[in-house]
């Protein structure tokens, strides 16, 4: 088998990256919020050669990672071809187990995208809504957020009576 190109990201969940992955790779999970700014601190220069891989030549990951890198001003980006299934099949080795790394940081917030949803209820009623974040950042530690989140519109919604 040919040798893994490097740097080598496999764009994956981090499940699936502890479940199984390609040698030498780096778990950086396109679908997170945070992936460009992973991706920036691991590697700097934007003209750095990377190569991405997703689980196979159907599935959409590798082609949005493609796009949110080339946004970011990435300009060496290759697919590896086939993906980790690709590899797979070809006899190519996989590793297992790896430690996931919980997100850990400052993180801006992006109002656009950031809604919180919730639910309640009492004896008689269910309560819906919504609330969208405010401006400003979050402290994240470990997977969990440190002090409170800036809120910014409540939108209730009226209650549902019954039981569901």
């Amino acid at each position: 088998m040919a040798d893994l190109p490097s740097p080598l990201i496999d764009i994956l969940s981090a499940e699936s990256f502890a479940e199984e992955h390609l040698p030498g790779s780096v778990n950086i999970c396109v679908y997170e919020i945070v992936f460009i700014d992973k991706i920036r601190a691991a590697f700097t220069d934007p003209n750095t050669s990377l190569t991405v891989y997703g689980l196979n030549d159907t599935t959409l990951e590798t082609k949005v990672a493609v796009e949110k890198l080339a946004a970011a001003g990435y300009r060496h980006i290759q697919i590896l071809p086939g993906g980790l299934e690709g590899w797979k099949a070809k006899g190519g080795k996989v590793e297992r187990g790896a430690p996931i790394q919980l997100p850990s940081g400052r993180f801006e917030i992006d109002q656009a995208a950031s809604i919180v949803e919730w639910m309640g209820s009492n004896l008689f009623n269910h309560h819906l809504g919504t609330v969208k974040l405010g401006s400003g950042s979050v402290l994240i530690k470990d997977g969990q957020s440190i002090g409170r989140w800036p809120l910014e519109h409540r939108h209730d919604q009226p209650p549902v009576h019954g039981h569901s």
